[in-house]
């Protein structure tokens, strides 16, 4: 008790030692980077990145400091990585925490974050797919944004929040969820709540699962498809032409003629024929031996089942919406029965309602993100990603807890 005193005594220095903190800080940054730098009596060499956008911009403001400043601008030598630095527009950019989570991408590669941003936007709406979630998640995250004091990490995390909230008010909407069932429980003076909600609704998965675990699997086919062209565009983009055709080409090639053949079409099975052809004779060319290389390229067609693996892995975005509903249904059911009960069953049914529905999105909403992350990570980032590249980190004012604006 005595030093919980004397520590809240210290609070009224809390302003001044946060500031002096920052300042010692700035200083010491200073000091260890002056030892990174070479310098004479009469010379300073300085040696390091700058963003190719900045590169005039740089050069404006140091020729503004004196006229015996040179600088030399140039390419980075032969296996030297030069640091990656996200650039994305406004909407996308929160999107870049979950590329920041796995890796950077190198300096060989694109940064997927655009394609991430897509698909990770269909998919947390398609995990929680209830309106009702989607509108509580929204506006609380945007109330966050606007009216809270966070930093810039925060900040984006929370507008990813706010998409995710976005995209699960279309794909509950869509499927006809409101707080689950609850539209439906109302009586019959809000009938035309129903009316518009049956109005919006393409499709109910509690009636009708099939539909929405088709779609599920459809947006696996073109993720993967997805991932399997940005991998030929890199390739062709690098010189590697050949590897372009013989690698996601022909894979390209193949599955696409699986898919026709599941199709019904008679003439694919022959497709499926060549395109198994082109695939044994392509995939083991890297062996010297002839019999390795015809080995290799017949092995490699069992890569077929882990794509039908990857595909099927997108059934969970169909799972994780149906167990939302399912679980908002059981709770609106408990509260229904409870309410038959005068005064104390609804307040108990009404207690139980609240809770039970933050509890089901606080669950489902985490594994939303969690399973919508995992997609992009196992089954899209490995048909093309490599990542491994060091964030650009430029010298200049960080501070933590002070905001210094340019006057």
């Amino acid at each position: 008790e005595k030093i919980i005193k004397e520590v809240q005594s210290l609070l009224i220095y809390k302003d001044k030692l946060e500031v002096i903190f920052d300042y010692l800080s700035i200083l010491k940054e200073r000091e260890d980077v002056k030892k990174e730098l070479f310098w004479t009596k009469k010379v300073l060499l300085i040696e390091g990145w700058v963003l190719e956008p900045d590169v005039e911009k740089l050069k404006k403001e140091l020729k503004s400091i004196g006229s015996q400043i040179e600088i030399l601008v140039f390419d980075p030598p032969e296996g030297e990585t030069p640091p990656i630095e996200l650039d994305n527009k406004r909407y996308v950019k929160p999107f870049e925490i979950i590329t920041k989570l796995y890796s950077y991408p190198n300096h060989r590669e694109p940064d997927p974050t655009p394609f991430v941003a897509l698909f990770f936007f269909v998919f947390f709406g398609m995990c929680l797919t209830d309106a009702g979630y989607g509108i509580v998640m929204a506006v609380l995250f945007y109330l966050a944004v606007k009216k809270f004091k966070i930093g810039s990490g925060a900040k984006l995390f929370f507008k990813l929040l706010m998409y995710g909230g976005v995209a699960t008010i279309f794909a509950g909407a869509l499927t006809g969820s409101w707080f689950g069932n609850s539209i439906d429980l109302l009586p019959q003076s809000f009938g035309f709540l129903k009316s518009i909600k049956n109005f919006i609704m393409i499709t109910d998965p509690m009636k009708n699962p099939i539909p929405m675990l088709a779609f599920s699997l459809l947006l696996g086919l073109i993720q993967i498809f997805t991932g399997l062209f940005i991998e030929f565009y890199s390739n062709i983009k690098a010189g590697k032409v050949k590897d372009a055709w013989m690698d996601q080409g022909s894979w390209i090639f193949f599955l696409v003629a699986i898919l026709i053949a599941i199709g019904g079409l008679p003439f694919a099975k022959y497709l499926v024929m060549i395109g198994a052809l082109i695939i044994v004779l392509t995939q083991g060319r890297h062996n010297k031996n002839i019999l390795a290389k015809i080995g290799g390229g017949v092995l490699s067609l069992y890569d077929v089942v882990g794509y039908l693996g990857d595909t099927l892995s997108y059934s969970r975005l169909f799972a994780l919406g149906l167990t939302t509903a399912a679980i908002a249904m059981i709770v609106n059911t408990i509260m229904e029965l409870l309410s038959g009960t005068p005064i104390i069953g609804f307040l108990i049914g009404a207690v139980i309602f609240v809770f039970g529905h933050i509890f089901n999105l606080v669950i489902n909403a985490l594994g939303a993100f969690i399973h919508s992350a995992r997609l992009q990570y196992v089954e899209f980032f490995t048909k093309f990603y490599e990542g491994g590249g060091l964030p650009f980190s430029p010298f200049k004012l960080k501070t933590q807890y002070v905001k210094i604006k340019n006057l």
